[in-house]
């Protein structure tokens, strides 16, 4: 564990450790050279650690992102339905308008045609009878 003295595991009996990266007073030894070198590993060992767990979280985060762009996209395409549904129904709604109006308009035209068919018989019967009357 970082901070922890070889050999010994975290809570051992040793004493406390020394985490400084100056160089101390006095161990000008190959033993300082030792430890620059102990504390060198260690630091690569968290920049290691620290890079996964970054890389962890990027693979999280984009899992995350993936999955709510899934929801919108769902949620988008049934919007997408919905609106085409109504879009479809307005049009459905607008034919048959156009259907009933020329229906009426058909249904004029032909009572028309029919009322000056009987005006036609009408005159033609009374001119038979103005007809009748005048030889009397």
């Amino acid at each position: 564990c970082p901070g922890c003295i070889p050999g010994e595991g975290p809570g051992g009996g040793g004493g406390p450790v020394d985490l400084r990266t100056e160089p101390r007073l006095g161990s000008v030894s190959s033993g300082g050279a030792v430890d620059t070198a102990l504390r060198e590993q260690q630091l690569q060992q968290e920049l290691v650690l620290l890079k996964q767990q970054q890389e962890l979280q990027k693979q999280l985060l984009f899992a995350e992102f993936q999955k709510k762009h899934e929801v919108l996209t769902r949620q988008h395409e049934v919007q997408l339905q919905e609106h085409l549904k109504q879009q479809q129904e307005l049009l459905a709604a607008k034919r048959q308008q156009e259907l009933e109006h020329k229906r009426k308009l058909e249904q004029q035209r032909h009572e028309e045609q029919e009322k000056q068919r009987l005006e036609q018989q009408l005159l033609l019967l009374r001119n038979k009878e103005k007809g009748k009357e005048s030889r009397f």
